[in-house]
C-alpha cells in the first residue's frame, strides 16, 4: 500500500516511517517546512513540503488532495497537530485516514471539556475550573475557588502542548499577570502530587488495537517528554480502552496521569495524535498491521495487542541538553550515564543515518524562527501545525 506519513519533523514520524517501510508498504512523507528529518530518509520514496496549515488552511488542503491523488495514496497517518487540520478535511480526501472526526478531536483537545467527561471507575480528573478570557471574567460574579490557596492549583490554557505555559502553584501576582495578558480560556486544576505518567494508544471503531503506559525518566523543560520507560499499569490500560470505546473513538490518542501516593490515578489531559509511547513497541510489524487493519490485526477485538520492547527508548540528540539539565536539576547525575546506555535510540539509524545528520539544520531553523518571532524553540517547533480551537472554513469541513 502507499501510506502518506504527515508531520515528518517528528521522531514519532519517522519511526512509523520507518516500520511501514519495512512492513514493505511505499512510504510518503509531508511536513510544511522543508528542514524535517524525516523527509531526508532513505525509507521515504517521495516527500512534499506543503503550506503551513495553521496560517493556510484551505492551500494545505488542497496540496494534500493533490498529494493523495498523485500518488495514489492508500491511508494518510498524521502524527503532530496537522491531524486536527486533517480531519477537517478528510471529507475530501480519496483515501483513509487515521483520525476521527474534528468534533471529537476537539473534545479531546480542549482540556476543559475533556475533564468533564472522561472520569471512569479507573481513573479519576482532578477537580477542574473554566476561566473564561478576561472580558468575561469581568462580568461574572462567580467566586474563583482558588484565591487564597493559588498554590494547591494547575493552570494551563485549554489548548496547549508541552506544558509550555503551565502554571504549577503560582503566586497571586504572576497568575493575574498571566491572566490579564491573554485572550484565551484557561482552565485552573486542583494540583495532584505523585508520579507522573503517560499513554500511547491506537483505537479503531471504539476497540483498543495498540497501548502502551511510560514514564518519561527526563524532561525537555515541565512536559516534552525525551526519555521513557514502559510501565505495566493496568488501570491506565483500562482508562484508554473505556474512554475510546465511549467515544466510538479511530485514532492514535496519548493521555497524561499522575498516581498519587494512595495509588489512586488521576487523568490530566489527552492528546489526539502521535506520542513517544510509539517508539516503545517492538520492531515487528504488528503495529503497523493493526493501523492499517492488514493481516491477522483484522479481528481486532480477538487479536492480541502489538507487543512492547520492554527497554526503555530516548531521544538521544536530546538527551546531552535538556536530559543532563534535568538530570543536574533533580539529582540524577549518577544515574545519567548508565540511563543513556541503557536505552533504545528514537532517531539514529545506521542504515538510515541521513535524517540524524540533517538536525543541525533542523535546530538551526528553529533557532532563526524562534529569534524572530519572540518564542521559545518548543513553540516554534509547532506554531506552522497549532489548533487551538478556530474555525476551519473549508467547505465540507467537520467544524
Amino acid at each position: 500500500m502507499n501510506i502518506l506519513v504527515t508531520g515528518a519533523r517528528a521522531p514519532v514520524a519517522l519511526d512509523l516511517a520507518r516500520r511501514c517501510h519495512r512492513a514493505g508498504h511505499r512510504v510518503i512523507m509531508l511536513d510544511s517546512f522543508r528542514e524535517s528529518p524525516g523527509l531526508w530518509s532513505r525509507c521515504v520514496a517521495k516527500s512534499y513540503v506543503t503550506p503551513q496549515p495553521a496560517f493556510a488552511f484551505n492551500e494545505f488542503a488542497a496540496a494534500l488532495g493533490k498529494i493523495v491523488d498523485d500518488e495514489q495514496i492508500d491511508w494518510i497517518i498524521p502524527t503532530c497537530e496537522e491531524v486536527f487540520f486533517i480531519a477537517a478535511c478528510q471529507d475530501q480526501l480519496n483515501c483513509r485516514v487515521l483520525t476521527d472526526r474534528l468534533d471529537k478531536l476537539r473534545q479531546l483537545h480542549d482540556k476543559w471539556t475533556f475533564s468533564q467527561h472522561a472520569s471512569n471507575e479507573f481513573t479519576r480528573v482532578p477537580e477542574t475550573v473554566l476561566i473564561p478570557p478576561p472580558a468575561a471574567r469581568v462580568a461574572s460574579s462567580t467566586p474563583l475557588p482558588w484565591e487564597g490557596d493559588e498554590t494547591s492549583w494547575v493552570f494551563k490554557p485549554t489548548y496547549s502542548r508541552f506544558a509550555s505555559r503551565t502554571l504549577i502553584g503560582p503566586s497571586r501576582d504572576v497568575l493575574q499577570r498571566m491572566l490579564s495578558n491573554t485572550t484565551d480560556s484557561w482552565v485552573a486544576q486542583r494540583r495532584v502530587r505523585g508520579c507522573e505518567y503517560c499513554s500511547y494508544s491506537v483505537a479503531i471503531n471504539g476497540e483498543l488495537v495498540a497501548h502502551v503506559a511510560y514514564e518519561s525518566l527526563y524532561r525537555a523543560g515541565l512536559g516534552a517528554g525525551i526519555y521513557f520507560q514502559p510501565r505495566e499499569l493496568p488501570p491506565i490500560a483500562q482508562f484508554v480502552r473505556t474512554l475510546v470505546r465511549q467515544h466510538n473513538y479511530t485514532g492514535q490518542i496519548g493521555c497524561d496521569f499522575i498516581r498519587d501516593d494512595a495509588g489512586q490515578f488521576w487523568v490530566l489531559e489527552a492528546n489526539p495524535r502521535a506520542t513517544s509511547g510509539l517508539h516503545l513497541f517492538d520492531n515487528g510489524p504488528e503495529l503497523i498491521h493493526v493501523m492499517l487493519q492488514t493481516g491477522d490485526s483484522t479481528a481486532a477485538n480477538s487479536s492480541p495487542l502489538p507487543r512492547i520492547d520492554l527497554r526503555p527508548s530516548m531521544v538521544e540528540f536530546a538527551m546531552p541538553l535538556w536530559g543532563l539539565r534535568d538530570a543536574l536539576r533533580h539529582g540524577k547525575l549518577l544515574r545519567f550515564l548508565p540511563d543513556c546506555l541503557t536505552a533504545r535510540w528514537a532517531m539514529t539509524s545506521v542504515t538510515d543515518p541521513v535524517p540524524t545528520l540533517i538536525l543541525p539544520v533542523t535546530l538551526a531553523y528553529l533557532i532563526r524562527t524562534s529569534l524572530r518571532e519572540g518564542i521559545s524553540q518548543q513553540a516554534a517547533s509547532t506554531r506552522d501545525l497549532e489548533w487551538n480551537g478556530e474555525e476551519l472554513g473549508l467547505s465540507g469541513a467537520d467544524s
